[in-house]
């Protein structure tokens, strides 16, 4: 509140969103579009010229392509709220695009990547880190731990050597208790899969793809405790007249970190807590759901009345077929008439007519 002018904070350090710094819009009475209706167009805004990237794989694409997704130009032909349209990529030979994207994507699309300086490093020779497996594996290693047990969070602030300050590991949260037999076997295989095989660096089928690093001792070994996890989850159990409860103390189970795969798991209660969870060996196996067969009772269903219209058809095939007699027996009895026989071919080969 010191620092600023109207004498109120600014509000919390750690931001949640993220508006564009610059709410301007112009409106220029000159720019008409024929319409319908014909008129001014709307206003140009900040979002028209530096638009919002969907994901950083889009940003990676835009940087690729050159196409920063700007919307400037104008097309009289649309209505006002449509007017300004896609400026499309840049000219060849004058691109100058760049965005925040991850390691992966900038492989994928063969971008350049920009080298960090570790922070406080600001001399006259600084050392700059890349993105790299070397770097990113440093950057994991200076990461420290989140107030979720066994999360870590990256250090961006870190001095040490070689260490990439951007790092990231993905998480996800599983809830073993809540899962039917075959979905702790299919989840427990998927994550040691993830954490085994799916750890080779390659460009086959179900191989780490460019741009990941497989991931370090530690962390495969708690992806591997979590598969165990879910495979044999805490014993549980349940009351007469409550909610499953938990028979003893055991720590909120927290996320495993899968960065190579996008997949991610829930370890066991942490070693912090004091607690830990049964071994597979003692933990009991998820009992099957039995149900009873089902009865099913025969009804027979009540006819639909649908009075004089179902004769409707029948009387239309009986007058068709009158009609059809009647034209064979008119038929016969025409060719049998003296004055009913047709002329023969005349010379040039032509059929005469009735007489």
């Amino acid at each position: 509140p010191l620092d600023n002018p109207s004498g109120a904070a600014f509000g919390t350090p750690t931001l949640e969103t993220f508006p564009k710094s610059d709410p301007y819009c112009n409106h220029d009475p000159s720019s008409v579009v024929n319409g319908p209706p014909p008129g001014p167009a709307r206003s140009l805004c900040i979002l028209d010229w530096s638009p919002y990237a969907s994901s950083m794989l889009t940003a990676a694409r835009g940087v690729a392509t050159a196409n920063d997704g700007a919307k400037t130009t104008l097309d009289p032909s649309q209505p006002a709220n449509a007017a300004w349209t896609s400026n499309g990529p840049q000219k060849v030979g004058s691109y100058f695009v760049m965005s925040v994207t991850d390691s992966a994507s900038a492989a994928r699309f063969g971008l350049q990547t920009a080298n960090l300086s570790r922070a406080g490093d600001d001399g006259a020779t600084p050392t700059f880190v890349a993105p790299d497996a070397a770097g990113i594996l440093a950057g994991e290693q200076a990461m420290v731990p989140s107030s979720a047990a066994g999360v870590l969070k990256p250090n961006p602030s870190t001095s040490a050597a070689g260490a990439y300050p951007l790092p990231m590991l993905t998480y996800a949260a599983s809830t073993p208790e809540s899962l039917d037999t075959a979905s702790r076997v299919n989840y427990s295989a998927l994550i040691r899969y993830t954490a085994g095989t799916g750890q080779v660096s390659g460009a086959q089928p179900g191989q780490l793809p460019v741009g990941y690093v497989p991931l370090p001792s530690d962390l495969e070994a708690q992806a591997l405790k979590a598969a165990a996890t879910i495979l044999h989850p805490p014993a549980v159990a349940t009351t007469a007249t409550t909610a499953p409860a938990v028979t003893a103390p055991v720590a909120t189970p927290a996320p495993v970190s899968l960065p190579s795969s996008g997949s991610t798991i829930t370890p066991t209660a942490g070693s912090s807590t004091g607690t830990t969870a049964p071994s597979e060996s003692t933990s009991p196996a998820p009992s099957a759901r039995s149900l009873g067969p089902t009865r099913l009772a025969a009804v027979k269903t009540k006819g639909i009345p649908i009075g004089a219209l179902r004769w409707a058809l029948p009387l239309l095939v009986l007058i068709g077929l009158g009609a059809g007699l009647a034209s064979l027996v008119l038929g016969r009895v025409n060719r049998e008439t003296p004055g009913g026989k047709s002329g023969s071919a005349g010379p040039g080969g032509s059929s005469g007519q009735p007489s």
